[in-house]
């Protein structure tokens, strides 16, 4: 039974799901159970999950986050979303929406 519960605690210390009781964790758990919360957090800043703690990121996962999340927002743009915040795109990012928004071609 004790078995259990540890493998259970384990698994949502991985997850970062339910109650973690870290006392619980062998060393070699809680380095395992510390890379796994930095990945999910890198995946949801990336995703622009509400779950995103960018503190908890370093310099280069930020600068992939923030290119990831300029990405997502000119590809809200493009498509036409209500979502798209214009201000955030490059003058000639914003030029290729409204060129696409009005159904035209760009000339070089």
């Amino acid at each position: 039974m004790a078995q259990i519960a540890r493998v259970r605690n384990f698994q949502s210390c991985l997850d970062g799901t339910g109650i973690c009781d870290q006392s619980q964790l062998t060393e070699d758990q809680k380095q395992q159970a510390e890379e796994a919360n930095h990945y999910n957090n890198l995946e949801n800043c990336l995703e622009g999950m509400g779950d995103c703690n960018r503190a908890l990121l370093g310099s280069e996962g930020q600068q992939e986050v923030a290119q990831e999340t300029h990405n997502r927002e000119l590809r809200q743009c493009l498509d036409g979303s209500d979502a798209c915040d214009p201000s955030q795109l490059s003058g000639a990012e914003q030029r290729d929406v409204a060129v696409i928004s009005h159904g035209k071609k760009p000339t070089n």
